[in-house]
């Protein structure tokens, strides 16, 4: 093997990770913790959440708010490091990667699209997305080449020289989202992308996200607050105080989880599937005598435990 040769392996190596099996991305133990300012106690956004989505999956993240979703998507995208756990990527492991190891991940890997669009205010959204791709390493005619392309398949041939400001807010979504694609990520992470756009224009969007998920094979991660936007998933994961807890098929209502719960997560990490019988078995008296009879004996078992327990410990 050449100098040449072994330097381009690794180049490619590093700009692009190798899709060696059908796991994109699998999250195990993921602990984020901010520490309190001025005496106050840390606040835990992530509690040993673990994770896996296959390529091309289309998924969205619900759940109240505070209960640490905007955490997870900037911790899966490398914005941000766990403080505790693993994230990899088609097997390989992010989690602990320097920053400059991690930027042409991101690039090559990973798009993100904001709820506030986050677009460049001096710059059109024609060149919101060439300036994208010249970070990216994309030459100046190919990047302007394909940043003309990706704006006329979203709609946005007359409005792309525009500045943002001159914008509406679902067009300024569109040209995030021609700046999310534009590299053929294999992960698209959207936080709450239509949280700023009316009715008409989070259709619009939506149906967007659907068709470039079909034509690209794009596997995307939505955080939502809508129904509407959740309904678009194949599945959902609900999250509560930084642990998924529960998977949704598609088109629960988000309202309503805890009928629609496929999945339970019990507080030390467990995964427990059910299905709930549509009736109860009838129980035998005996059984439900013999029950109220042993109940009272496990409690005073318990508590004498507990208190040989703490005893001991004192002189531990």
């Amino acid at each position: 093997m050449t100098m040449e040769t072994k330097e381009t392996n690794e180049t490619n190596k590093t700009n692009k990770i190798k899709e060696t099996n059908q796991i994109l991305v699998k999250a195990q133990g993921l602990y984020s913790i901010y520490e309190g300012l001025e005496g106050a106690n840390n606040v835990v956004a992530l509690r040993g959440l673990n994770l896996e989505m296959k390529k091309g999956e289309f998924v969205a993240i619900v759940g109240t708010s505070g209960a640490g979703k905007s955490t997870l998507l900037r911790t899966l995208g490398g914005l941000q490091k766990p403080s505790a756990g693993s994230i990899r990527y088609f097997g390989r492991d992010i989690s602990r990667m320097s920053e400059n190891e991690l930027v042409p991940i991101r690039r090559s890997t990973i798009g993100f699209i904001f709820q506030e669009g986050n677009l460049m205010p001096e710059l059109s959204g024609f060149d919101n997305v060439v300036r994208t791709l010249r970070y990216s390493g994309v030459g100046f005619s190919e990047a302007r080449k394909r940043a003309r392309t990706i704006l006329d398949r979203l709609g946005m041939t007359s409005r792309m020289h525009d500045l943002p400001h001159r914008l509406s807010g679902g067009e300024q979504q569109r040209i995030a989202i021609a700046r999310a694609i534009s590299n053929n990520p294999s992960l698209i992470l959207a936080d709450e992308p239509t949280g700023n756009i009316d009715a008409q224009n989070t259709e619009q969007v939506m149906q967007l996200f659907k068709e470039l998920h079909k034509e690209l094979d794009t596997a995307f991660l939505i955080v939502t607050h809508s129904q509407h936007v959740a309904s678009f998933a194949d599945r959902s994961l609900e999250l509560s105080d930084g642990m998924i807890i529960g998977q949704h098929g598609a088109g629960s209502d988000i309202y309503s989880l805890e009928e629609s719960r496929s999945v339970i997560i019990s507080e030390n990490g467990t995964r427990l599937e059910y299905d709930i019988p549509e009736e109860w078995p009838e129980t035998d008296p005996v059984d439900t005598l013999s029950i109220i009879l042993i109940l009272p004996a496990i409690a005073v078992f318990t508590i004498m435990k507990r208190r040989k327990y703490s005893k001991n410990s004192l002189f531990h």
